[in-house]
C-alpha cells in the first residue's frame, strides 16, 4: 500500500522509497533486477488498477501474485476469511481432515474440504 493512492501523500511515499532502493542498488544491497521488481508490484498493487485492467496481458511475477494474495487476504480481513469458511462449512466441505489418507502425496484436489492438506503442511 506505500503507493495506493487512497493514502494521503502516497506519491511523496512512493518516491521516497524508490529512492532508498536506488541506494541500496548502488549500495550493493540488491541488484537493479530486484530493485526493478519491486518497482513493478509497487507501481501496480492497487485494486483501482486492478479493476483498470492495468495488468491486463502482462506476465506477472510470482512475487507480485503473492504479494496481491496477501493483500486480499488483508483487505477482507479475518470476518472475511471467516466467512469462506462458514460458506465451505455451509456446502458441506471439512476445513481439513488431518487424518487424511491422501496427505500422503496423492492427488487431493475435488476431495471436498476447503483446505487441502498440502497446503496446511507444505
Amino acid at each position: 500500500d506505500v503507493a495506493d493512492s487512497k493514502y494521503k501523500g502516497y506519491e511523496a511515499r512512493a518516491r521516497e522509497l524508490l529512492d532508498k532502493l536506488g541506494e541500496w542498488t548502488v549500495g550493493g544491497l540488491m541488484t537493479e533486477e530486484d530493485k526493478d521488481l519491486i518497482n513493478f508490484v509497487i507501481s501496480r498493487m492497487s485494486f483501482k488498477d486492478e479493476s483498470k485492467g492495468s495488468c491486463a496481458g502482462l506476465e506477472l511475477p510470482t512475487e507480485f501474485k503473492v504479494v496481491q494474495d496477501a493483500d486480499r487476504l488483508d483487505a477482507i480481513g479475518a470476518v472475511g476469511i471467516a466467512r469462506c469458511f462458514m460458506f465451505g462449512g455451509s456446502r458441506g466441505s471439512e476445513i481439513i481432515r488431518w487424518e487424511d489418507p491422501s496427505r500422503g502425496g496423492g492427488e487431493v484436489r475435488g476431495n471436498g474440504k476447503a483446505i487441502p492438506y498440502k497446503t496446511c503442511v507444505g
